[in-house]
């Protein structure tokens, strides 16, 4: 998510904060990961950085492989993952299925299936809702439409709805 940039002085730390945490561009977006329970009813942020910029896919990747096996570690079980549709973390997911497709194809084993795989875990990505509905209505607003329904035909653009 965007932040707005800022550096401030940490009296505690004596050290200035709002860089990102690996070199000195200052930060102006936050990346936060949480857990959160399916049978009973809990979340829990377990990561958060700052960072100059949209989080590039490899840096998604390697927090969500590290989260994974420190669940893991805790006794945790992680099913599934929830993101929005951004460049990047699309880039990121579709790695982690190709590099589980390519480890069933090394082994002669069949995979079909749009999942990831962590230490032998199966993990499900998904996308949240509200940002699949923006992106469809996205979709309605900029793109030429046509819908078919009993052999009549309907052609709505961006400008009509």
């Amino acid at each position: 998510m965007s932040i707005l940039p800022h550096l401030a002085w940490n009296e505690e730390d004596d050290a200035v904060v709002g860089f990102e945490r690996d070199n000195h561009l200052i930060a102006n977006h936050a990346q936060v990961f949480m857990l959160r329970g399916i049978n009973k009813n809990w979340k829990q942020p377990i990561y958060f950085d700052f960072v100059n910029g949209a989080t590039k896919n490899f840096k998604i990747m390697s927090t969500i492989k590290e989260i994974v096996l420190k669940t893991k570690e805790a006794g945790l079980e992680i099913i599934a993952t929830v993101c929005d549709q951004g460049t990047n973390n699309v880039s990121a997911i579709t790695t982690l299925v190709k590099d589980t497709h390519a480890a069933y194809q090394r082994r002669g084993e069949e995979f079909t299936d749009f999942v990831f795989e962590i230490d032998d875990m199966t993990i499900i990505p998904l996308f949240d809702v509200p940002h699949l509905m923006k992106g469809i209505r996205n979709n309605f607003l900029t793109a030429n439409v046509e819908f078919k329904k009993d052999g009549r035909k309907w052609k709505l653009s961006g400008n009509t709805l």
